[in-house]
């Protein structure tokens, strides 16, 4: 992660949210003050990384989630996601969140966390760092916004990776007026 490890671990939080595509912007408050200050918050975090002895504890790396790829084909609503992901010690476990075509965020936008279930599944250990599972809900028309996640043994969790899965097509047909 760099020096600054633990202002990069905001960013990439802040990334991961963004990836959800819900309207939601994380803060940081190193200063203690109560407010969000993007030019002067994240000051303390910088303070500590790899470059500053004492302020941090034994390296551990979060996995990297390399690749995640959505059904080839779905039939009967059901496809199959699959993602390949690497640890430097083992991966623990990998899920995928499915947003539905008419999945509409929480309205209006709150500062508040908002606990939502969604369809989820566990993608399953595939050998050579794949895991993948069925996922048998695919049942509306239109785009599915799929986002994988994946956590090591020892809890830390990967950057999310965001994929699209199209299914159906609508046909518009052209308009025809008799005049």
């Amino acid at each position: 992660m760099g020096q600054n490890r633990h202002l990069t671990a905001f960013e990439w939080a802040k990334q991961a949210v963004q990836a959800t595509g819900l309207s939601q912007e994380p803060w940081l408050d190193d200063n203690g003050d109560g407010i969000y200050d993007e030019a002067i918050d994240g000051q303390e975090a910088q303070r500590r990384g790899f470059a500053y002895a004492g302020t941090l504890v034994d390296e551990e790396w979060p996995p990297f989630i390399v690749q995640a790829t959505g059904p080839t084909t779905i039939q009967q609503g059901q496809g199959v996601i699959r993602a390949n992901v690497l640890d430097d010690v083992s991966v623990r476990r990998v899920w995928a969140a499915i947003y539905p075509p008419s999945y509409q965020p929480p309205s209006p936008p709150r500062e508040d966390l908002v606990s939502e279930t969604l369809p989820t599944i566990v993608l399953l250990d595939q050998g050579n760092g794949w895991y993948g599972a069925a996922y048998t809900g695919f049942n509306e028309i239109g785009v599915y916004r799929v986002v994988i996640y994946a956590e090591d043994n020892t809890l830390l969790g990967a950057q999310p990776v965001s994929i699209e899965v199209q299914t159906g097509w609508k046909v518009f047909l052209p308009v025809v007026l008799k005049d």
